[in-house]
C-alpha cells in the first residue's frame, strides 16, 4: 500500500503539469497516451473490472453501458478518484489489493490495466488474478510501459531504473514479450508498441 501510496503523490504533480500542458497546447506525449487510452477503453464490454485504478484517468473514455469496479490499495487514490465526474457511467470503486482480488472466479467479462502492471515487484501475480477473475473468454485490455524496440535506449533504461522507480514508482525495462505475449492462458486478439516501443497496447482474450 505504501508504494501506491507514494505513487499517488507523483500522479497529483503529474496531473497539474499534464493540466497545464494541455490548456496552452502543448504535451504531445498526454495527449499520444490520452488516445491510446481512448481506443483501448472503446473495447470494454458488459461487467469491468478495472485493476489499479489510481486517480481515474480512464473514466471518461469507457463505453457508457459498461459497468465499471475500480480498485487500488491506496485509499489515497480511490479518495481522488471519486471526486472525477462519471459522465453518466455506472462505476465504483474499492480499496483492495489486486494481487489478492475480493472476487470469486469468473465474475468479470473485461478486466483492464493501463500503467499499473509495471508499478508491481510480481506483475505474474497480478495477472494471474486477472486471469482468475475475468470469465473464458473475457476480454483483458492493457496498456502498459517496458522495454524499447531499440538495444542502445534499453541499456540507458536499465541504468536509470533505479532512478526512476525511487521517483515514478515503476519498472521502466519490463520485458512483457516474455511474460504477455507468450501466455498460454491469453490469445492475443491485437498487439501494438508505441513510442518507440516503450508502450505495450494489448487486446486480450481470456482461454483458460
Amino acid at each position: 500500500q505504501c508504494c501506491r501510496d507514494y505513487i499517488f503523490f507523483f500522479f497529483q504533480a503529474e496531473d497539474g503539469i499534464r493540466d497545464f500542458c494541455l490548456s496552452r497546447g502543448l504535451g504531445d506525449v498526454y495527449k499520444r497516451q490520452d488516445q491510446y487510452r481512448k481506443v483501448l477503453l472503446s473495447y470494454a464490454e458488459g461487467k469491468v473490472l478495472e485493476t489499479g485504478v489510481g486517480t481515474s484517468r480512464n473514466i471518461q473514455y469507457y463505453p457508457v453501458d459498461c459497468q465499471v469496479i475500480g480498485i487500488d490499495q491506496s485509499e489515497r487514490m480511490i479518495e481522488s478518484a471519486l471526486t472525477k465526474p462519471a459522465h453518466g457511467l455506472d462505476i465504483s470503486y474499492r480499496i483492495m489489493d489486486v494481487e489478492q482480488i475480493q472476487f470469486k472466479d469468473n465474475t468479470f467479462d473485461t478486466v483492464v490495466d493501463t500503467f499499473g502492471l509495471d508499478t508491481y515487484n510480481n506483475p505474474t501475480n497480478v495477472l494471474n488474478e486477472i486471469k482468475r477473475v475475468c470469465k473464458p473468454g473475457g476480454i483483458i485490455l492493457l496498456l502498459e510501459r517496458g522495454e524499447s524496440q531499440y538495444h542502445a535506449y534499453n541499456i540507458y533504461q536499465d541504468f536509470r531504473v533505479p532512478k526512476i522507480l525511487h521517483s515514478e514508482g515503476y519498472y521502466a525495462n519490463r520485458r512483457w514479450d516474455e511474460t504477455i505475449s507468450k501466455d498460454e492462458n491469453l490469445e492475443v486478439v491485437k498487439f501494438e508498441r508505441k513510442t518507440n516501443g516503450i508502450l505495450y497496447f494489448y487486446i486480450l482474450k481470456n482461454k483458460k
